[in-house]
């Protein structure tokens, strides 16, 4: 992160999340799974199979 860039200017999981989901679903991937981790990992809010 640089200087200029504050926490806010980063995306939050969930904007990620369907960030992902939406390059694997133009990828045609199958079978996609979310798993929703927030309160249970300090490491990660989401796991995508």
């Amino acid at each position: 992160m640089s200087a200029a860039q504050t926490a806010s200017d980063q995306p939050t999981s969930e904007v990620l999340l369907e960030h992902i989901l939406a390059s694997l679903d133009d990828d045609k991937a199958e079978d996609v799974v979310q798993i929703d981790l927030r309160g249970r990992s300090d490491m990660a809010d989401y796991m995508v199979i």
